[in-house]
């Protein structure tokens, strides 16, 4: 398809709000900087296969994300469905509509914690070796970058996607 890995990053959803789950799936593609500003969507054909759901739950859950601001469709010469230019500005308004408290924030980081050791600990019983040294290989990374607040964020997000892919 193209050097995003698709097929890595899409799986088979649950029929129970499955057009949710599938937004949210690429929501945080978009979160995490796997798909960035400009990047063209597959076909809604190919996402509802990888995905394991009709085209038209494929449909919905882009609806969702055009409503949101995050994607555009494109008619004519280019057709398609693209990353907005500016994402992350985007990204940045919506977040905005919503601020957190620093209770919020602890909660969170609480449990995130709670979360994480629990499904690292998981996708680490059940990876391959390939997929074990492909963690060794997104943590640390992910070391490397922290004086680069913006890519040790993109990279944190890409582990634990990771992670949860495994676990």
């Amino acid at each position: 398809m193209d050097d995003k890995g698709w097929e890595q990053h899409i799986a088979p959803v649950r029929s129970a709000g499955a057009a949710e789950a599938v937004a949210r799936r690429l929501n945080e593609l978009i979160g995490a900087r796997i798909l960035v500003g400009r990047d063209r969507f597959p076909p809604e054909k190919a996402l509802a296969e990888m995905s394991g759901v009709a085209v038209m739950t494929v449909r919905h859950a882009m609806a969702v994300l055009r409503e949101d601001g995050l994607i555009e469709t494109r008619r004519g010469h280019r057709a398609g469905t693209y990353v907005i230019p500016d994402v992350l500005g985007r990204i940045r308004e919506l977040t905005a509509l919503h601020p957190y408290t620093r209770t919020d924030i602890e909660e969170l980081t609480a449990w995130r914690i709670a979360v994480s050791g629990e499904a690292s600990a998981r996708a680490a019983r059940r990876a391959s070796e390939a997929g074990l040294a492909r963690l060794c290989e997104l943590e640390a990374a992910t070391v490397e970058a922290v004086a680069d607040a913006e890519a040790s964020r993109t990279l944190d997000a890409g582990l634990h996607l990771y992670i949860a892919e495994l676990s």
